[in-house]
């Protein structure tokens, strides 16, 4: 955006040297009696993706009309996926918030996260019992569901703690999800006892509280530990 007016003898003067740019023009305004000032801002778009925009001409009348829609390119996201440092902990915490208020420690936590752009859009966490590995608060916001967030940033995190054993509850229905990553369901004597005993409050058991018990052996292979 040009934040200031620009002086131009005329509005074509202006146009012509705007095309110099090579971005599109997205607002004009004129005030009568500004006497050759075009505008107070000029908002410009970046290039990537194609979208219609109204392109800006002179009339024989001299004011600036919008005719015939011009392809305008826009900036599509960037995704990146990372460990987050301690420092970044509380950006989780406020993502997770919609999330029964999960929360990550660093003593204890690893936690991953899927950026579009600058913006924290999904998590995953591995938390580290005295007796084993718990992957936990995969979660994606709800204005970014739908778009495989949770498997790009779910693949991160296994790819990271890929030398470890891995347990988790899969939501009864996500088992397919995770086992795409080597996950395979077990019985909850299977479980380290400090991760069984996260559910312990359940009436009814897992199978009540719509869980799975799953396991993922680290790459080096072998049994449950």
């Amino acid at each position: 955006m040009i934040e200031h007016a620009e002086h131009f003898d005329t509005k074509t003067d202006l146009l012509e040297q705007y095309a110099t740019t090579g971005l599109p023009v997205t607002g004009l305004t004129h005030e009568p009696g500004t006497a050759g000032t075009i505008g107070t801002a000029l908002e410009v778009e970046p290039s990537v993706r194609t979208q219609p925009r109204a392109s800006p001409q002179v009339t024989a009348g001299g004011d600036v009309a919008f005719v015939e829609p011009c392809p305008v390119r826009v900036p599509a996201p960037v995704l990146s996926v990372r460990e987050l440092e301690s420092v970044e902990f509380p950006s989780a915490t406020e993502v997770w918030r919609d999330y029964y208020g999960t929360w990550g420690d660093p003593t204890i936590d690893r936690v991953f996260a899927l950026f579009v752009d600058w913006t924290l859009s999904a998590l995953a966490m591995c938390r580290r019992h005295p007796d084993g590995c718990e992957v936990d608060a995969v979660y994606t916001p709800v204005p970014y569901r739908g778009r495989g967030y949770a498997r790009r940033v779910m693949a991160g995190l296994v790819e990271a703690c890929r030398d470890e054993d891995l347990y988790m509850y899969a939501v009864t229905g996500l088992e397919p999800f995770y086992a795409s990553f080597g996950f395979a369901p077990i019985t909850e004597v299977d479980l380290p006892p400090t991760i069984r005993a996260r559910y312990d409050w359940t009436v009814g058991g897992t199978e009540a509280a719509k869980i799975t018990p799953m396991f993922r052996s680290a790459s080096r292979s072998g049994p449950p530990r």
